[in-house]
């Protein structure tokens, strides 16, 4: 089974097509692509939009549609906490814009900026938008313009074949006495993640901090505790991280946003601890994105790879002293 699935996400994947929307957010200069690299590595197909048509769709909704869709989104929460209430109807309305664009278009997963073009253009944050997309129509929606991230959303969907979306996450810090690293984004990781408290409707927890302006409407959950992979497809889908690990309630609920403490870390199917896998996206200077789905399947990732010819992130020892190759 592990091959099949293996083949099947390497048939998928070759076919598939990313909507790019809003490209890049500002400064993150790091996660920009090469589309014909892309294409030429791994088959994926790269299409772009921006914001603005996005807007432009979202304003041409039936209220009556945005309205029932906004009860099912509130229902689904254990509380609700937003300052301006006409916030659902415009994140609702961002989320039907998104489903018919890619459903025009076909394509198979999206990445979306989500700051500052649509705090400029329609004074929200779309978090709730892409998590909707994700827990209801188990569409893959990366967050900040990341294609490559869409794209390792994409390949842990195709590999377990699961309804519901696999998400996208920072290593927000680590933990090194209980061995164990924070996984946290500021509201985009879908509800079928969350612990028994289930997801809450909020504020964005930093887009206009510091100032009087709040931007709805965002996620904020912790996540159950379970079984995971994580996994990024980079330098144009030449490179592969492939991690697995568990995530555990810990005393310390970490960061406002979508969150969890994942220990038990292995790379490559070898155990590591949260201190070196710091160390190695340090020295390769990783993108600060992950992938993030629910099961183990590390080695189909790891058979993936073979079968496309990328190389694995692998392990480098710790030091305490610079070496030639760190420079690299």
């Amino acid at each position: 089974m592990i091959t099949l699935r293996s083949l099947i996400a390497t048939k998928k994947i070759h076919q598939s097509k990313i909507g790019w929307i809003g490209g890049i957010s500002p400064g993150f200069d790091n996660m920009m692509i090469d589309k014909n690299e892309l294409n030429k590595n791994i088959g994926v197909t790269v299409e772009e939009l921006t914001i603005k048509d996005i807007v432009n769709i979202a304003e041409k909704f039936d209220q009556e549609k945005i309205n029932n869709e906004i009860q099912k989104i509130k229902n689904a929460a254990s509380s609700i906490s937003v300052s301006d209430e006409n916030s659902f109807n415009k994140v609702t309305r961002v989320y039907f814009a998104l489903k018919k664009i890619r459903e025009e278009n076909n394509w198979d997963a999206l990445a979306v900026q989500c700051w500052s073009d649509f705090q400029n253009l329609y004074g929200i944050a779309p978090c709730m938008a892409y998590s909707w997309m994700g827990s209801e129509d188990g569409i893959a929606v990366s967050c900040e313009g990341d294609v490559q991230g869409a794209c390792s959303m994409l390949l842990l969907n195709y590999l377990s074949g699961l309804e519901q979306s696999s998400t996208l996450l920072d290593l927000a810090t680590f933990d090194e006495k209980s061995d164990a690293i924070l996984m946290w984004h500021c509201g985009v990781t879908p509800r079928h993640f969350a612990n028994k408290d289930g997801i809450k409707w909020v504020d964005h927890s930093t887009l206009g901090r510091k100032t009087s302006k709040s931007y709805g409407v965002a996620g904020d959950q912790v996540f159950a505790p379970q079984e995971t992979t994580t996994t990024y497809l980079s330098n144009n889908g030449k490179q592969i991280l492939v991690l697995n690990s568990t995530i555990f309630e810990h005393t310390n609920k970490g960061f406002d946003g979508t969150r969890g403490w994942f220990n038990e870390i292995y790379l490559n199917k070898n155990k590591i601890s949260s201190k070196e896998l710091v160390n190695i996206i340090n020295i390769i200077g990783h993108e600060h994105h992950f992938a993030v789905g629910q099961g183990n399947f590390s080695s189909e990732l790891i058979e993936f790879a073979s079968w496309n010819s990328i190389s694995l992130v692998k392990n480098i020892p710790m030091v305490d002293y610079l070496r030639p190759e760190d420079n690299k």
